[in-house]
């Protein structure tokens, strides 16, 4: 019996590693459906997934990749793609067409082992909004905050010491490192999402909460910096950029959100548009004055 479960347990660790740690991997190795936590208009899918080996659970989200130049083109013209009529009015036409799977990319993001505030974030959820007065925030929310394990923002110091995502990487000096976002491709400008992260010196900053005016010029040169960067390496001038904080944030490390003007952003659970919605996005400059 012992030997059988220590067998079955390394099985086990060996699955999650993998998963976890090699790049050339499947993402869906062993995955099997287990529920549909959101289906959204905005071509976003949320769902959970089982691992058969583990039976531990995955956060899957699917995303429909912005159409290119080549692949418009391509179904345009290309007379062998697969119809079907919808609607047919005088000049006004509605198709089903299916092009080729190369012109029809998705992007699965996973979070493997997923707990239960992973699950949770991706939940449909009810939204209310609600203002927190310091003293909600010292009695509860902090609280909250400080009882989250260290191990939670591992994947955040993986970053920080380049053991992981360094390919993601845009800019950094002493002080923070600015990565695409990993619901960036880091290609597309239209949907162009940094993060600056703070490094190690300042882990004590997890939210907005714990700025002081000490820190007015750190926030400073994460947007010139940062900003300079963009524009130098994506031709992206400051003035096309939306530069924002969240609260509540998505994870409790400091951190600052670039995002080209006009681009719809993925928020948890509320489509693609909630992460910049009035009320939980609020931007940089406002903060710093």
């Amino acid at each position: 019996m012992s030997t059988s479960s220590s067998s079955a347990s390394s099985s086990s660790s060996s699955s999650v590693a993998a998963l976890q740690n090699d790049t050339d991997a499947r993402p869906n190795t062993d995955l099997q459906l287990d529920r549909i936590l959101q289906l959204t208009t905005n071509n976003y899918a949320f769902a959970v997934a089982k691992n058969t080996t583990t039976d531990l659970p995955a956060v899957i989200v699917l995303s429909k990749k912005p159409f290119t130049e080549e692949q418009v083109k391509n179904i345009i013209e290309n007379q062998a793609t697969p119809f079907s009529c919808q609607m047919k009015n005088d000049k006004y036409g509605v198709y089903n067409i299916h092009p080729e799977a190369v012109h029809n990319p998705i992007n699965m993001s996973v979070t493997y082992p997923a707990n239960q505030q992973d699950l949770l974030k991706f939940e449909p959820q009810q939204q209310i909004l609600f203002r927190e007065s310091a003293e909600i925030y010292e009695r509860l929310t902090k609280k909250w905050v400080d009882s989250i394990p260290a191990a939670r923002n591992e994947w955040i110091f993986n970053i920080l010491n380049k053991t992981k995502e360094a390919e993601r990487l845009i800019y950094e000096n002493d002080n923070f490192m600015l990565q695409s976002n990993m619901t960036w491709d880091g290609k597309d400008i239209t949907t162009l999402h940094g993060l600056a992260i703070v490094k190690e010196q300042y882990k004590n900053i997890k939210s907005i909460r714990d700025l002081q005016s000490e820190h007015v010029s750190l926030l400073q040169e994460i947007k010139q910096e940062s900003l300079g960067a963009i524009e130098k390496k994506y031709n992206i001038p400051a003035n096309r950029v939306r530069v924002f904080c969240h609260y509540l944030p998505g994870f409790w490390h400091f951190h600052v959100h670039f995002s080209i003007i006009g681009a719809a952003i993925a928020a948890a659970g509320n489509g693609e548009t909630g992460s910049i919605s009035v009320g939980r996005a609020i931007l940089l400059d406002d903060i710093i004055d």
